[in-house]
C-alpha cells in the first residue's frame, strides 16, 4: 500500500523515535522510495521537528 507524503513523514518520525537514528538508504528501502524522496521528507520534517542529519558516508539521520 502506497502512503501519501504526509503519512510517510509521520512514519519516518515514528521510526526515528524508536531507533534514535537511521540512514537515508535504510529508510528509502523500508518505505520503498528513493533516497532523494527521503532527503526531501527530512528537509520538510526539520522545519517542524528536531531532526538532525549527520553528513558522512551513510548519511545518518537522528
Amino acid at each position: 500500500m502506497d502512503m501519501n507524503p504526509w503519512e510517510r513523514r509521520q512514519k519516518i518520525l515514528e521510526v526515528l523515535c524508536l531507533r534514535r537514528h537511521d540512514t537515508y538508504r535504510n529508510l528509502a528501502h523500508e518505505f520503498n522510495v528513493s533516497t532523494g524522496t527521503i532527503r526531501r521528507d527530512i528537509v520538510v520534517l526539520t522545519c517542524s521537528y528536531p531532526v538532525e542529519t549527520v553528513k558522512g558516508h551513510h548519511g545518518v539521520i537522528r
